[in-house]
């Protein structure tokens, strides 16, 4: 985990972001907030990334990782260790219902981060991670926006119910005001599949790295994704 630590006078849980969207079926004005995920929410966040998260994204339906009780449980070892570092948000209806509609899983790399040996026993999650690790190498954040650190992501899910409304393209452009408050310049994150790059270029994040699915099984043989809607795997960063 990241050696990078939350600053001690920013008060937790902190809202970040508010916004207001239209209900495309009955006309109303729907209010959200972004905000750090409480700790009383982290076991609901776990089941939603495991329940929606994990179903949808498409390298993990591409080498059927939903087959495996071992990588669905490390998957979720993983999340909970992230979140544990209290750098992770949640999108909620602000309208005193305290609905829990997204997550997005954070986290801080650094420069002087000591590479973890992860003891990932699931063939399917240990090849995506490969392939994550592979894709950050190929772009050197800390070189190329000059940053001893930068914001990341692990995961970001809205539930079904409110897929469609430009909830991730929000929460995505929350992640401005919290470089801000972490006295941080730079966000980095891999995405994966079509809807998450659509909704990263609209929150303005550029494109720093990408490479055809058809052509990564010519790097290793361990990243055969088969049958990926998505042509495009890529990083995606936003400097402030």
């Amino acid at each position: 985990m990241s050696t990078f630590k939350r600053p001690a006078n920013l008060e937790f849980p902190k809202t970040y972001y508010k916004f207001n969207l239209k209900n495309k079926t009955t006309g109303e004005i729907e209010k959200y907030r972004v905000q750090d995920l409480p700790e009383d929410r982290f076991e609901d966040a776990l089941d939603l990334m495991v329940n929606h998260f994990l179903p949808d994204e498409e390298i993990n339906i591409s080498r059927g990782l939903l087959k495996s009780q071992e990588g669905i449980k490390e998957h979720r070892e993983l999340w909970a260790e992230m979140i544990n570092q209290k750098f992770s948000i949640a999108c909620f209806k602000d309208d005193g219902s305290n609905e829990l509609v997204g997550v997005n899983v954070l986290n801080v790399c650094s420069k002087d981060d000591i590479e973890e040996k992860l003891n990932i026993k699931d063939d399917a999650f240990s090849d995506i991670l490969a392939l994550l690790d592979y894709t950050v190498k190929q772009f050197d954040v800390y070189k190329e926006f000059k940053v001893n650190s930068y914001l990341t992501a692990f995961g970001l899910c809205i539930i079904p119910a409110y897929r469609g409304k430009g909830i991730a393209t929000e929460m995505l452009k929350a992640r401005v005001p919290i470089l801000k408050a972490l006295n941080l310049s730079v966000t980095s994150t891999a995405f994966t599949g079509t809807a998450s790059q659509i909704a990263a270029k609209k929150a303005e994040y550029e494109t720093v790295y990408s490479i055809k699915y058809s052509d990564l099984k010519h790097i290793s043989p361990r990243f055969n994704f088969l049958n990926t809607k998505t042509e495009y795997f890529k990083l995606m960063a936003l400097k402030i």
